[in-house]
């Protein structure tokens, strides 16, 4: 019998955690772009969803009031447990994410980076961000654009990358059609480049050119910037 999509996306982050921190190498540029365009203040409450070992996490706690992440797998936490051990701001649930277990209006800024694509129902997990964020609150997505799998399955074939499991990528249109169906609205979106890692001071500038000529649905990865649409 075939496994439940969410326990196989758990059982392979649970496998490949040990050694996430070591080869997260094409994961950290789209990480300091989105840290670029997130604005914190230390009265802000913040979520990071699929908070994996806590990179980001560890970001939200040192420039907030709190910050909570959230994701499936428990190995990937017990790597985030390490690192947020001297932060007691910072708090650690295991979850399905499709059913955040918050109240609602309670963030002011949420993060989520390459995470909606391993989902079921995405659809889910953006109306639950949008129930949890508060009316002036913003969230912040990445996901790979979809027209890159051949690159993607050949990174992670040879190592290149973390592989990254069962996943159902977007493309940049299918993505604008989903949020449009969701209760979000994009506020701001980017493409960014990052391949290959020795190279991403001339990947930063490539971006730049692509997003200002509006070929950003070119990128390897999209930045999505919501509010809420209610």
């Amino acid at each position: 019998m075939k496994m439940p999509r969410k326990k196989e996306v758990e059982e392979h982050y649970n496998k490949v955690a040990h050694t996430y921190d070591q080869r997260d190498l094409t994961y950290a540029h789209v990480r300091a772009q989105l840290l670029r365009l997130l604005p914190l203040g230390e009265n802000q409450v913040t979520l990071d969803v699929g908070c994996g070992t806590g990179k980001i996490l560890l970001e939200l706690g040192r420039n907030s009031r709190y910050a909570v992440g959230v994701d499936i797998s428990s190995a990937m936490l017990r790597g985030a447990i390490r690192k947020i051990k001297e932060f007691p701001n910072i708090d650690l649930v295991r979850c399905d994410v499709e059913c955040l277990p918050f109240r609602k209006a309670v963030f002011d800024r949420i993060t989520c980076t390459e995470v909606i694509e391993h989902l079921e129902a995405p659809m889910s997990l953006l109306n639950e961000m949008a129930r949890t964020l508060k009316p002036d609150g913003e969230v912040f997505l990445t996901t790979p654009n979809d027209l890159w799998f051949p690159l993607f399955y050949i990174a992670d074939k040879t190592g290149i990358r973390v592989p990254e499991g069962l996943a159902n990528h977007f493309s940049p249109w299918r993505m604008r059609r989903l949020i449009d169906d969701s209760d979000l609205r994009v506020r701001y979106s980017k493409g960014t480049m990052f391949f290959p890692a020795k190279a991403w001071k001339f990947m930063e500038i490539l971006s730049e050119v692509l997003n200002k000529l509006r070929l950003q649905n070119l990128c390897l990865k999209q930045i999505i910037v919501l509010r809420r649409g209610f």
